[in-house]
């Protein structure tokens, strides 16, 4: 369980660019101007449409959707557990820290009606100045997360698109 609560709240930090699209059988895309959406048998999520997709880069991750030119993306991920919302949220900020990054804020918020908890997260990595917003959710035996980040100035460069596409993000 540790791991995947490791895995859970670190994420894809990578700047992917010029990657090939790769597609699973148990998700649609669908084009609704500006934005397309994600489909899978368990959630969806809008993005914009020219956004780029990777999937099956991780034992965790469902998908990777970014900019192709790297500024921003987003990692969705999400398995079974019985532990409470918030004891997944304390285990990971616990280790997030351990790890040496700086968890900055973390805050219960509802998103389409549905509690989360939104962490913002800090740490240097080399010489760049590293940014996450992570929304961890619970359905049912579910957590989900959608995890934003960037360098530290992308990430707040693009607060209003990522307050967009998580507030597209639902549970089925």
């Amino acid at each position: 369980m540790k791991k995947f609560i490791i895995t859970l709240m670190v994420g894809l930090m990578a700047t992917v660019s010029g990657f090939a699209q790769y597609y699973t059988t148990n998700h649609s895309n669908s084009n609704t101007g500006q934005f397309k959406t994600w489909n899978s048998q368990y959630y969806s999520i809008k993005y914009p449409a020219n956004w780029r997709t990777l999937t099956n880069f991780d034992i965790m991750s469902d998908v990777y959707i970014g900019s192709a030119n790297g500024e921003l993306g987003f990692t969705v991920l999400f398995f079974d557990t019985d532990l409470t919302l918030s004891e997944v949220v304390n285990m990971g900020n616990v280790d997030l820290n351990n790890v040496g990054m700086n968890v900055v804020s973390n805050k219960m918020i509802t998103i389409n009606g549905q509690p989360c908890y939104k962490t913002i997260i800090e740490y240097w990595l080399n010489d760049y100045h590293v940014k996450q917003i992570s929304f961890t959710f619970k359905k049912g035996q579910k957590i989900f997360n959608v995890k934003f980040g960037n360098l530290y100035s992308e990430v707040n460069a693009n607060t209003v698109l990522i307050d967009e596409i998580i507030g597209s993000f639902k549970m089925k």
